[in-house]
């Protein structure tokens, strides 16, 4: 989340989708959101897994920029991804390079 936060792109609402975890996770979000998040949650339903989530978090935006829990988002992913997606209006989704850290340390490319 501080990474998507401290991006270059500013004109965001993050939207955390609950898939009824049990780490703690919410307890963690909740205080440090400002201003407090909207409960656009799924608490109390079963998992949905990411296609839920996404289909839930696509219900409240434009744009859903997908990040998983232990993600780190470059600073300007998200004003890039944007941009090519506003100036390529036939593109439906966007995808781009993620770097492996901890015991793998290799690129992975998408389209």
């Amino acid at each position: 989340m501080e990474s998507i936060l401290h991006g270059t792109y500013k004109d965001l609402e993050p939207i955390c989708v609950d898939d009824t975890s049990t780490d703690g996770s919410v307890a963690v979000l909740r205080p440090s959101a400002t201003p407090p998040p909207a409960d656009h949650g799924t608490a109390g339903e079963r998992r949905a897994g990411p296609g839920g989530q996404r289909r839930h978090g696509r219900r409240h935006r434009e744009y859903i920029v997908r990040m998983d829990a232990d993600d780190i988002a470059v600073p300007e992913r998200i004003a890039l991804q944007t941009a090519f997606v506003d100036a390529h209006p036939e593109v439906g989704a966007s995808g781009g390079q993620l770097q492996l850290f901890g015991t793998e340390d290799q690129p992975w490319t998408s389209p």
